[in-house]
């Protein structure tokens, strides 16, 4: 498999370099660089320094996502969701890191806290104009979604009356509050 160099500076002395868990993993695992223990309060937040900087390519961007493990079995995992490392930027690297249990949380230097994406992405020029295509889908859609409700309907979304989809938009949050009421009765 190809690598793409990438040039890291630790500005911290005790940093450890991304690393790829297997051969094939999309994701480098990203290390914090601590100084002592940090803890995390339940839905506290806080920037943990990463300790390296990089010179990513031109054209690509590193984005930043947490690590399955961490997020599922504490509840830790990156504020923003996905964070964005553009080509130019030339800082340390530090992953807002939010506590999303019901238990402090405590790091360790070293612990691989998120994983970092290396993608090629499209720059685009942004005209205005007055008009846009026609498309099936048109305006509809924006937000929640539910389009495995419309097949019973045998129509696309775009045939779907306005009528239809405020019964298809009850229905759903009804199955959503009997959700909740299900997640209730197991706690």
């Amino acid at each position: 498999m190809h690598r793409q160099p990438v040039f890291i500076k630790r500005v911290r002395p005790n940093a450890r370099l991304p690393i790829y868990g297997t051969e094939f993993s999309a994701g480098a695992d990203l290390c914090a660089c601590l100084d002592a223990p940090v803890t995390l309060a339940p839905n506290e937040t806080r920037l943990i320094p990463i300790g390296i900087a990089a010179e990513l390519p031109e054209g690509y961007v590193g984005l930043v996502f947490a690590r399955s493990g961490l997020a599922t079995k504490r509840g830790l995992a990156p504020a923003n969701k996905v964070g964005v490392i553009d080509s130019d930027y030339r800082g340390e690297f530090f992953v807002p890191l939010h506590n999303q249990s019901g238990e402090p949380q405590t790091l360790e230097h070293g612990e691989r806290i998120a994983q970092m994406i290396l993608m090629p992405y499209l720059a685009a020029e942004f005209l205005e104009t007055e008009t846009l295509s026609d498309t099936a889908r048109g305006t509809g859609g924006f937000g929640y979604d539910p389009l495995f409700l419309y097949e019973p309907l045998n129509k696309t979304f775009a045939e779907v009356t306005e009528e239809e989809k405020n019964q298809i938009s009850h229905r759903a949050r009804a199955c959503e509050k009997m959700l909740e009421i299900m997640k209730g009765l197991h706690e």
